[in-house]
Formats: structure tokens, C-alpha cells, sequence
């Protein structure tokens, strides 16, 4: 390439003539955050003209020849008008083996070596993590990095930092590198092949180029060399910090590939380094791992935007319709008012699993003509710089996105479900769910939300393994969630902050509106509920009254209704009596819900009467239900021994007084102590050894739990007992505590840990102490710990 800085001052002496050529570029990244971004045309003789911003992104380095006139120094491309995106961008596919070579190069002046050539490699072309298995990964196997030449050793450029520095334009300055590592490599007997890929590591930053990390060429970049011209994608890496040299700087090496790919920056409209779910958002995510430079710290990222894939020719993206599975390598587009906006899921790939919680993450597209086209969309009302680690949708979120309601139902360590518009109940069914009865309710209530699980799932709690809190996902009405805590740093502030949103799951809320504060304040009686609900309980009638038809019922009635409320997603499920709202969670699982937003159903015959929006009225699909398990609870236990029956497990839910051992499941979990469970007490009386010897028991004399084998005392608060006794061919599981927090509790271990305790041969049980975990006031979840075992 011709690189005096002459031609960049011809070229202001050009005005109005049309020229043809080819439009590139390069990307330089500052240690400091920030980024700027050089786009030229390049004529034939390897003049620099600086281009305006409004260019097809598509054409940068893409070797393709365009028209431009020069006006005042400046060109502009001769194209028709940009027309509005009106589908995903178009795609630069990019397959097959990318031929790449490494040069480390220090300067004449500096003849330190921060690293050995090991390194250098390895960050390349090394195993997890280095740029190499990042981009295979993060492409599905459509390329394949291959070394080309691999120099080992420095080599020595035949220019100082000095003498680069008498350039006046930087761009001078690192072709002027590069050409100096081309014509050194040619003196070794080495030609670069026409499109393939250098990267130049740099012991040194420069004194007229400060705080830079590395830079990158928008794909490919024509050079002069002694044989004949090449085109060849560029980085320069700089070693910009001594720390470097014990804790490698990956994501820059990655992110400068993903320029000479053809990407750009991916962050927000405040800031473009702001996404932290994209190699090209610009955020390492700091590790300590076991690799190629030992155990040491390696700064990573979390993977690729599904835009970016797609536009290299890698990822899929469907236009959405009424609901959809998103994933880290397929998501949805929709057209929103100022732009094309996408959904995809992040969660527990290779590099995704840095990340420290699972989200659907947003962003918006904007026309190829623009300098940058793909970013970020915050979606929690956080919008500060260096928010987007924050800025998700989690299961049972929603959030106005693009114009569009959309909300996240289910996910699980690959996949999520999100729906758009308002949810229907056929939509929500297995999503992952949070349970809440009403404090002063019946424990029938309770007993409703056995069924109601049956038909959804615990919520979902992958997240890094460090973050893994055992939550529970049943609760009292009158209870606070726990707190999910997300972090940001809050740059006006120059300080990190907590966002605490209450843990995820769509809310299933069991009981009618004066059993339950939740449903109160979503349906309350004698008026439309939120989002317009036409189901209500009317005071005046004793019934539930529909406010679109006027159509009373005063028996055997009970409303299941779908309702966003702000940004959470509800399920109601309740009935005029309590005998209903449990037959209206059997009727969720057993019964195909239609794609109605609310229903009111017969809970005798299982007949939908009516129907928001109206059409789905009439006899319901019902396949029928074979039930595995079961949970018991006691008739007139407390709410809050109750509820750690949804806890425990999904399935018939049965009452004490209704337990008949002809008719239960293979498996059954009684839940609640023996005073307040008959059918615990059968197998774990108070006062004495249970049913085949368990040793562990209620001793009302000292108000704890006692070890019948030794007399001991194990505790006397916080505690709680877990036993799976083999009961002819069933397994029974009792849990039980000393207080109904200790029963629920009990619940949530057997819900994480209860599988070890089932696969144990013959009898076994377990004496647990445990506490909540807080962040500061908040509870964000359970330890558990053992303090005694049988056998």
C-alpha cells in the first residue's frame, strides 16, 4: 500500500470527480472505553480519502468496487437512496478455513519481550479460551482457524516508536507497521496469501497513538507488498498494561478478530462498549482458570450477538409471531417504530456461562448506511453506561420491547420461550412458575398449588454456579420474594449498584381475592381486574360475575386467568369455594387450556362458561393426567406448612383426612410435622422411634427434635427432619419442622436435594439446621446443613 501521508492531502484537492475504488476501514479500541472508527475510499493507487458516516456496512473491506465523488476532501459514495430495513440486515457470510499468521514485533527502541512466543500462540491459536476455540465455537463449525505461519520469536521492526511518530497520521502509522511486518516476513521466504488474516502483537504502545488496546480492519485491506498485491485482514495488539504479561487479555484478541470479520460495536445508544452478552460489547469478564498460561485470571466474554452471527451467515433469526424459542444461536426479529428489533437467549454455552445470570436480551437494528447498526436495548429502566449486564428479561418477566408486550415464560440451560402480545393460558402452560397462597387461607389452597405445579414447573434457577442460591418458589402472600441482585456500575456516580428484582417465575396465585392479598390486588371483587379482566367475584350475588355479559355463577365456578401487571406475568387460579380453586388447578393439569387470556370454568364438569376473548366456551379437551406423585397435608395445618407442599413436588394434591393407601401414587410426600399432619404422624409419631426404626422425632418435653439412638437433642429451632421410608411398593417422604418455615424448608431441600435421599436403598433420613442467605436486607436464598444421618 502507498502510504505517505501526501495522498491523504491530494485528496483534498479533488472536488466533485467521481472516482471508483473500494471502501475500508479500521476499528481502534481505547484502554479507556472508548472507540473510533476510520472509514476511507481507497483508490487504485492506494490513496486514503476519508469517508462520511453514511456508508453500507456491508461494503466495508468486502473488496467490492463503488463510485464516490470528492467534495472538500471528504468522499461520498455514489448509491441509490437507503431504503428503511424492513428484514434483518443483509448477511457477509463467512465460512470455511480462515488462514491466519502471528507476528509478535517490538520496536527498534524497546527491546523488551513481555511475553514468550507460547503465549502468543496460545491466545491464538491455543485451547479454551484463546481467539481460535472462541470463534469455531461461536460459529457452529462454519470456519476453521487455521495457523498459517507461526514465527516464533520476536522480530525486530526497522523503525522506532520515534520515528513511526514523525507520521503525522496514525493511519500512516499502523500501515506503516504492518507493511514493515509484511517486507520483514518476505525477507524469512514468507508470502501471506490474498484474503487471509494477520495478527501483529506489539510489545509497546504507542507515545503518539496513547491509551490504545488494539485495532482492527473492517474485513480486508488492500497492501502493497513485493509480491503483488494482498488483501488482508489486520490487528494490532498492543501490550498496553505489565499485568498482561500474567493474565491475558483474550476478549481483545476476539474482539479485534470480530472486526476483520466485518463486526462493529454492539453496546447501547448512550454508550457502544456497553454489552457485556457480545464479544463485540466490549466487556471482559475476568476468570480464574486452569489453561494454557496455568491458573491465572483470563479475561473472556460471553458470547456472540444472534445479529452479528446471522450477518456472518452462522444463526438463524425468524420473524416472531405469537410465541417462539430463542436461543444463543436462533432468535426472532420484529418491526418496531425507529428500527428491526431481535430477542435471543443467553444462558450455559461455552462462553455464555461466564455469564452471571440466564436472560433474553434485546437489541435494536438500524440501517446498514449507519456507522453502527446493531444495539443493545435496555429493558429495565436502567440506562446509565455499563448497564447492560442488568438490562434482561428472566422467566416470568415482561416488558414493552419495539412497540411489542413481550414476555419469558419458561427457559431452560439452552433454550427460551417468550411470548408476544398479552399470554394466553395455552402459552403459559409448563412455564416456569413461583407459587403464593394466602396466609389466612385454607389449606385446600395449598393442596391447589400441588396441581397447579403439576401443570407448570419450579422456577428456573440456572445461573453460575456461584450465584446459585437454592431460592424458593412458594410463598405467602404476605411474604417479599426473594431478590435476584443484579449489579451495574453507575459511571455518573463512579460506583456499583444493586438492582433487585424479585426472584423470577410467572406467579401462579391460588386462592380467591379474600383468601389471597396477591389475587386481591390483580382481581379484586366487584370490579374488573388488572389488564381488564371481566372476571370478578361479586359481592352482592356471592358468585363471579362477568362484566362483558353480565352472566353470573354462585356454585361450582372458578376463574384461571393469564394478567401482565407491570412487568411480571401472573397466573390466578381460584374458585367460589375452596373445593373449586383446587378442581380449577386439576383442571390446568389435566386439561388442554385454550388460547384464551382468562376463562371461567364449570369445576364439576371441567366446561369452559365463559371465556376473555370470548369464543373458546364449551367442553374442555381434558387427555387426563397419570399422577407419580402425591403431597398430603394436613386439613387444618397452617398456611405456611402448607405451602411447602408446591415445594416439594407437583402432582395430586391430597389433604390428611383423604390420604387412602389403596389409592395414592407410587410416591408420596407428606408434608408437615405430626401435629399437624395425620399421616406424618402414622409413620414419625411425636414422642417415640417411627415406622421402621427412623430415630428421629418430635419431643414435645424439650420442644425439638431428639435422636431416639443416642437421647440427644439435635435442635431446638431452625431445623427440620427429611425421611424417605419404603412403604410396601411406595416410597413415602415426610418433611417436616419444628415451625412452618422449618417445613417449607424442609420442602426446598427436598426439592434440591431430595433425589439423593430417594436413590439411598431401603430407609434413610436426614436432621438439617438451616438459615436464610441475605444481601444486605435482602433474602436471595437457603443453606442448608447437615447435623445428623440415618442410617
Amino acid at each position: 500500500m502507498i502510504r505517505v501521508a501526501l495522498h491523504l492531502l491530494i485528496a483534498t484537492a479533488l472536488v466533485f470527480s467521481a472516482y471508483e475504488g473500494w471502501v475500508v476501514g479500521y476499528v481502534t479500541d481505547y484502554v479507556n472505553g472508548t472507540s473510533k472508527t476510520d472509514l476511507f475510499f481507497m483508490l487504485e493507487n492506494g490513496t486514503l480519502i476519508p469517508l462520511t458516516v453514511d456508508v453500507p456496512w456491508e461494503l466495508v473491506g468486502s473488496g467490492v468496487r463503488v463510485k464516490a465523488e470528492v467534495v472538500d476532501g471528504k468522499a461520498r459514495l455514489l448509491l441509490p437512496a437507503a431504503e428503511p430495513l424492513a428484514a434483518p440486515p443483509p448477511q457477509s457470510p463467512v465460512r470455511g478455513n480462515l488462514l491466519v499468521t502471528v507476528v509478535a514485533a517490538k520496536f527498534k527502541d524497546v527491546p523488551d519481550e513481555p511475553y514468550n512466543y507460547s503465549y502468543i500462540h496460545d491466545v491464538v491459536f491455543g485451547p479454551h479460551p484463546s481467539l481460535r476455540d472462541f470463534w469455531e465455537y461461536v460459529s457452529r463449525g462454519a470456519i476453521k482457524i487455521k495457523p498459517y505461519y507461526v514465527h516464533w520469536g520476536w522480530i525486530t521492526l526497522p523503525r522506532t516508536t520515534s520515528d513511526y511518530c514523525l507520521v503525522p497520521d496514525i493511519n500512516t502509522v499502523v500501515e506503516l507497521i504492518a507493511e514493515d511486518v509484511i517486507n520483514s516476513l518476505y525477507q524469512r521466504g514468507v508470502q501471506l496469501p490474498d484474503y487471509s488474516y494477520l495478527i501483529i502483537v506489539l510489545n509497546k504502545d504507542l507515545p503518539c497513538d496513547p491509551g490504545t488496546a488494539g485495532r482492527g480492519t473492517i474485513r480486508m485491506w488492500q497492501f502493497s507488498t513485493p509480491y503483488g498485491i494482498r488483501n488482508l485482514a489486520v490487528s494490532w495488539i498492543y501490550h498496553y498494561a505489565d499485568w498482561l504479561r500474567s493474565e491475558p487479555d483474550v476478549q481483545l484478541y476476539m474482539h479485534e478478530f470480530g472486526h476483520n470479520l466485518g463486526l462493529r460495536h454492539s453496546g447501547t445508544s448512550v454508550e457502544e462498549y456497553d454489552n457485556v452478552w457480545d464479544v463485540m460489547g466490549g466487556i471482559r469478564l475476568w476468570h480464574y482458570l486452569d489453561s494454557w498460561l496455568g491458573q491465572t485470571e483470563y479475561g473472556v466474554v460471553a458470547g456472540l450477538a444472534v445479529p452479528h452471527g446471522y450477518y456472518l451467515g452462522w444463526y438463524d433469526i425468524m420473524q416472531l409471531n405469537a410465541s417462539a424459542y430463542v436461543s444463543s444461536f436462533s432468535g426472532v426479529y420484529w418491526h418496531g417504530p425507529d428500527g428491526v428489533y431481535t430477542a435471543e437467549y443467553k444462558c450455559a454455552g461455552k462462553y455464555e456461562s461466564y455469564l452471571d445470570f440466564c436472560g433474553v436480551v434485546f437489541h435494536k437494528l438500524r440501517s446498514s448506511t449507519f456507522e453502527r447498526w446493531v444495539y443493545f436495548t435496555p429493558v429495565m429502566n436502567v440506562t446509565t453506561p455499563w448497564s447492560s449486564g442488568v438490562n434482561f428479561l428472566d422467566v416470568g418477566q415482561s416488558a414493552w420491547v419495539g412497540g411489542v408486550r413481550i414476555s419469558v415464560v419458561w427457559r431452560n440451560s439452552t433454550h427460551a420461550k417468550i411470548v408476544s402480545g398479552y399470554p394466553t393460558l395455552d402459552q403459559i402452560i409448563g412455564a416456569n412458575a413461583t407459587f403464593v397462597v394466602g396466609a389466612r387461607a385454607a389449606t385446600i389452597d395449598s393442596v391447589a398449588a400441588v396441581y397447579a405445579r403439576a401443570a407448570l414447573s419450579p422456577t428456573a434457577t440456572r445461573t453460575r454456579n456461584s450465584y446459585f442460591l437454592q431460592p424458593l418458589f412458594a410463598y405467602l402472600d404476605d411474604e417479599s420474594f426473594m431478590a435476584q441482585v443484579r449489579w451495574y456500575y453507575d459511571s455518573s456516580i463512579e460506583n456499583w449498584m444493586a438492582l433487585y428484582v424479585p426472584y423470577p417465575g410467572v406467579v401462579v396465585s391460588v386462592g380467591g381475592p379474600f383468601a389471597n392479598r396477591l389475587t386481591y390486588a390483580l382481581n379484586p371483587p366487584n370490579r374488573p381486574g388488572a389488564g381488564g379482566l371481566p372476571f370478578y367475584f361479586d359481592t352482592s350475588v356471592g358468585g363471579i360475575k362477568d362484566a362483558v355479559t353480565g352472566a353470573v355463577w354462585t356454585s361450582n365456578a372458578a376463574v384461571v386467568a393469564a394478567v401482565v401487571n407491570g412487568s411480571r406475568v401472573y397466573l390466578l387460579v381460584w374458585g367460589i369455594g375452596g373445593e373449586d380453586t383446587r378442581r380449577a388447578a386439576q383442571w390446568l393439569a389435566e386439561c388442554a387450556p385454550p388460547p384464551a387470556r382468562a376463562v371461567v370454568i364449570d369445576t364439576a364438569s371441567f366446561r369452559v362458561l365463559a371465556s376473555w376473548p370470548l369464543g373458546f366456551e364449551g367442553p374442555s379437551y381434558c387427555p387426563g393426567r397419570t399422577y407419580a406423585a402425591a403431597a398430603v397435608v394436613g386439613a387444618g395445618a397452617a398456611s405456611i406448612d402448607a405451602v411447602g407442599a408446591a415445594m416439594a413436588v407437583g402432582g395430586l394434591g391430597v389433604l390428611d383426612s383423604e390420604a387412602n393407601s389403596t389409592q395414592l401414587p407410587p410416591l408420596v410426600f407428606s408434608v408437615g410435622g405430626p401435629l399437624a399432619n395425620r399421616f406424618t404422624a402414622v409413620f414419625n409419631p411425636v414422642g417415640r422411634v417411627g415406622y421402621g426404626g427412623l430415630p428421629f422425632y418430635y419431643d414435645p418435653s424439650v420442644g425439638g427434635i431428639r435422636d431416639g439412638r443416642t437421647g440427644a437433642v439435635l435442635c431446638v429451632s431452625s431445623c427440620f427432619v427429611v425421611a424417605k421410608l419404603q412403604w410396601g411398593r411406595r416410597a413415602v417422604v415426610l418433611a417436616w419442622g419444628l415451625g412452618g418455615d422449618d417445613t417449607r424448608a424442609a420442602a426446598a431441600y427436598v426439592h434440591y436435594y431430595g433425589k439423593e435421599l430417594l436413590e439411598e436403598f431401603g430407609n434413610a433420613a436426614v436432621v438439617v439446621r438451616w438459615s436464610w442467605r441475605y444481601y444486605q436486607s435482602y433474602k436471595i436464598g437457603i443453606d442448608f446443613y447437615t447435623i445428623a444421618k440415618w442410617p
